[in-house]
């Protein structure tokens, strides 16, 4: 698993624990550990960000406005191809990924990368992503991260 993805993961993990009814036996001690924690884990996840070239969330009909630009989106993998592979966007766009995707690949992967035209990206990062992914979720997610919430995300 890679680095960013296990800090994501230890950081829900306390988010969830920390605001969940279910504890309720906890003490203020115990209560400042998670507030440490929280304070640690998001100071190391801004730490290793990239914020000096952020890649634009997108998904397939976004992508088009970002030719020549670092992009982030995640696809439904549907074939491997020569060089790359091919997918399926959160939205229903053929996309095509160039550059050397994991072995072996789950049905979803995250894509980072410059989007070289309408429908490709050159891939600097791909991460598999699982089997289940809530694409409807991750569409207002695009929306939300180029629409009036854009200047939440980097």
């Amino acid at each position: 698993m890679p680095l960013h993805r296990l800090i994501v993961n230890v950081f829900s993990l306390f988010t969830n624990l920390k605001f969940s009814r279910t504890i309720p036996h906890l003490d203020l001690h115990e209560h400042h550990l998670f507030d440490k924690m929280l304070l640690y884990v998001s100071a190391f996840i801004c730490k290793e960000m990239d914020t000096t070239n952020p890649a634009v969330i997108v998904n397939g009909d976004l992508l088009r406005s970002y030719v020549g630009r670092k992009v982030r989106t995640v696809i439904q993998v549907i074939r491997p191809d020569a060089g790359g592979l091919i997918g399926r966007s959160t939205d229903e766009k053929q996309i095509t990924i160039k550059g050397q995707p994991p072995s072996p690949l789950t049905t979803f992967v995250e894509v980072i990368g410059v989007a070289d035209s309408a429908l490709s990206i050159r891939a600097e990062i791909v991460t598999n992503f699982g089997d289940t992914f809530d694409t409807n979720n991750y569409n207002q997610l695009c929306q939300l991260a180029n629409g009036e919430f854009r200047h939440l995300f980097i």
